[in-house]
This record gives structure tokens, C-alpha cells and sequence, in this order.
């Protein structure tokens, strides 16, 4: 009998043994297909959209500015709500030109400590409401944090603003009315002239105020108070 197979037998080892190895690889391809995706830990490209640094943000609770009358806070109480409507038209937005500055307004009081209350809203101005309305006689405050939280506020780039800007103003009625910056003050706080910011008498003078200087960690304040002034145009 001879050694060599007849060419059937060869026929049928071939078709064995390519049945095998179809047979191993798709077991391999489902297999791969039902493992997790590994999590990637060592190595892995960091999220570039989180921040890194675990320092506490930056935060400018009030503006720290002392009511002119003191003896407000006995007559009036600081929550808007319990606060007497006044006569005057109440300003609800404000817009600069140069640098672009804009943000809305609400009417604010005074804080137990006799400072302005600004509120935490970095977006949200605050008109002082025991003061003339912009444009009638005196001065009229209008104040907003420069950054609240790690957040830019509406007062952010105030220190930027310069002589000549368009500041309008729009009021409660829908009207608006356009002042002209006539002067740029920083103050140290210990040293803001409050009788001269928040005048009942004298010409009609729209104040607009924030913080800036240095930022005392300590304190966890800035040192300084940015007072921009203008008139009606």
C-alpha cells in the first residue's frame, strides 16, 4: 500500500483544517468584542478644561462703601423688600462705549455694617436707592463687583474707561439718557471721599464704582476702590 494520500483525503484534511481556522478567528473577534474598553489612568492627557489649581477663588464680597447718613439703618431696613418706594425713575441698565461695558441694575440698600449692598451677582449692577436717580440733582451710585468667584463682573475693565466715554443709562420708564465721563478716581478704601460720592445737593452726577488694586489674600478684598465720574451730556 503506498504512502501518499489519495487526493479526496487531501481534499478533506484542507477543508478541516481551513474550517478550524475560521472557526478560531471569528471566537477571537467576538471575544475582543465583548471586553471593556480599558480605562486609561497612567499617562493619560490631562483635561485641559478643568482647572488644576486648588487655591481658593477670588472674592469681592461688597464694595465696602459706607452710607453717607448712618442713621439710615435705624429708619430704613436693609431688605429691598421692606425698603418705601421712591418717586424717582428707577435706572435698570448701564452701557459704556469705550471700553464696551454694559449690564443690567436693580435698586439696592444697605447692609447691617452700613455698607452699600452690591449683592453676589458679578453680572448685576446696584443702584443706590436712598440716592437721586441718574440726571437729577446730586450723585447717583451705581456700583458692581469686578470679579465675584473667579467670574469677570459687569465692572470688569472699569479701570479702563477714560475721559470722553458714552455712558448710557436706561430706566425703568424704557427711556434712556446719555452721560459723558469727565474723570477716572482710585482710591485707597480707608480713604474714599463718601460725602462728596453720595451728595443729595449739587449739580446732577452719575457715579459709577468698583473695586481695584491689589488683592489682599488675607482679607480676601481688593485695596482699592475705582470711582468713575460723569455728567449728563
Amino acid at each position: 500500500m503506498s504512502g501518499s494520500r489519495s487526493p479526496l483525503a487531501r481534499r478533506v484534511i484542507w477543508v478541516v483544517l481551513v474550517t478550524a481556522l475560521v472557526a478560531t478567528t471569528v471566537t477571537l473577534v467576538f471575544w475582543q468584542q465583548d471586553r471593556p474598553s480599558p480605562t486609561v489612568e497612567v499617562g493619560a492627557t490631562p483635561d485641559r478644561s478643568r482647572p488644576t489649581s486648588t487655591a481658593p477663588p477670588r472674592t469681592s464680597p461688597s464694595i465696602l462703601v459706607p452710607v453717607v447718613d448712618r442713621d439710615l439703618l435705624d429708619s430704613h431696613p436693609a431688605r429691598l423688600e421692606d425698603l418705601p418706594d421712591g418717586t424717582a425713575v428707577a435706572p435698570v441698565g448701564v452701557r459704556i462705549d469705550r471700553p464696551d461695558i454694559g449690564g443690567s441694575a436693580i435698586a439696592a440698600g444697605v447692609e447691617s455694617s452700613g455698607a452699600m449692598a452690591v449683592g453676589t451677582d458679578p453680572l448685576v449692577l446696584a443702584w443706590y436707592r436712598y440716592g437721586p436717580s441718574p440726571g437729577e440733582e446730586g450723585s447717583s451710585v451705581i456700583a458692581g463687583h469686578v470679579d465675584y468667584n473667579g467670574r469677570p463682573g459687569v465692572f470688569y475693565r472699569l479701570a479702563e474707561v477714560t475721559p470722553g466715554a458714552s455712558v448710557i443709562v436706561t430706566y425703568a420708564d424704557r427711556t434712556e439718557r446719555r452721560f459723558v465721563v469727565v474723570a477716572r478716581r482710585h482710591f485707597p478704601k480707608s480713604d474714599l471721599p463718601v460725602d462728596q460720592i453720595f451728595s443729595r445737593t449739587g449739580r446732577p452726577q452719575l457715579v459709577l464704582i468698583t473695586c481695584g488694586g491689589e488683592f489682599d489674600d488675607a482679607a480676601r478684598s481688593y485695596r482699592e476702590n475705582v470711582v468713575v465720574y460723569a455728567e449728563p451730556a
